[in-house]
């Protein structure tokens, strides 16, 4: 049975597979934008979750069979359901709103968390991550709107509502996950997500229209390998041991990334102050990891 109190060494190496999923969702961020130029939202998430859910049943088929059955449903059903909802509302966000203003506010799920546990978990409110979590969020601030252009639209308003299912899930996982199989979580959560992507775009699009062109298609190739399968595999892995209000914290690094990828590929640039947030960023991801192992 594998616990929140294993040896520091297992934490470390969960700590980096969250570092290595915001680097893989950062560099998302830039190519799920690109992909909505040529997909709908609905049809983007159909079609990236559906390919993901086919990767997972062609390497681990019996595997998922198998932890699907033994592991709580309904729970289960509910992480999944949460973050579906997230990458659904993110890619609203990115269609509406610059990559790195969307990458700020989706990473408030670190302001949620803290507060969301101790309804949902009725866990006591941890006061050691607060600073953090103050840092966290002025170093996002700075990052995305420390140029004096920030505004608040729908674009806006969806990367906040996926900032919040997004931190429900972290609160769920925290509570159900433990001992659950991640890669069978991972099929569900992909199932659940393609599920809905495909019914939205049948009830609100007028059907799932994907154009088989390359400029179609390779962005939400990286998506459903490299954002999906590598990441839900990781972060599944991850939450069996972090907490959530951690794991909300060290999550504040994707828009690091985002930036980053954001100036390759979309030539968004980043301010002087902007450099400054990322650093407070990286800061409070330092001060969380050390409060983490007291």
């Amino acid at each position: 049975m594998i616990t929140r109190k294993e040896a520091p060494r297992g934490r470390d190496k969960n700590i980096l597979n969250v570092l290595i999923i915001c680097a893989l969702w950062g560099l998302g961020n830039p190519v799920l934008k690109i992909s909505t130029q040529t997909l709908s939202p609905f049809a983007s998430v159909a079609f990236r979750f559906s390919v993901a859910l086919l990767l997972f049943m062609f390497v681990s088929g019996k595997r998922i069979v198998k932890g699907v059955q033994l592991m709580p449903l309904l729970p289960c059903l509910a992480v999944s359901l949460c973050m579906a909802l997230a990458f659904i509302l993110g890619t609203f966000a990115l269609m509406h709103s610059k990559a790195t203003t969307a990458g700020f506010l989706m990473g408030i799920a670190v302001l949620f968390t803290p507060f969301l546990r101790p309804l949902l978990l009725r866990a006591p409110f941890q006061p050691k991550a607060a600073p953090a979590v103050a840092v966290s969020l002025a170093g996002m601030y700075l990052l995305c709107a420390g140029d004096g252009s920030f505004s608040f639209g729908a674009g806006e308003i969806f990367a906040i509502l996926c900032s919040l299912s997004f931190a429900l899930m972290l609160t769920l996982s925290e509570k159900h996950i433990g001992n659950v199989d991640p890669i069978a979580l991972a099929a569900m959560q992909c199932g659940v997500a393609a599920l809905l992507g495909l019914m939205f775009a049948i009830f609100l699009d007028g059907g799932l229209h994907i154009p088989f062109t390359s400029e179609a298609l390779l962005p939400v190739l990286y998506l459903a390998v490299g954002s999906t399968c590598v990441c839900c595999v990781l972060q599944n892995k991850a939450m069996r041991q972090l907490s959530a209000t951690f794991a909300s914290v060290a999550f504040c690094m994707e828009p690091v990334f985002t930036v980053l990828f954001s100036y390759i590929l979309l030539g968004e640039t980043l301010s002087w102050v902007g450099a400054a947030g990322a650093l407070m960023i990286i800061a409070s991801v330092v001060s969380a990891s050390v409060v983490a192992r007291a």
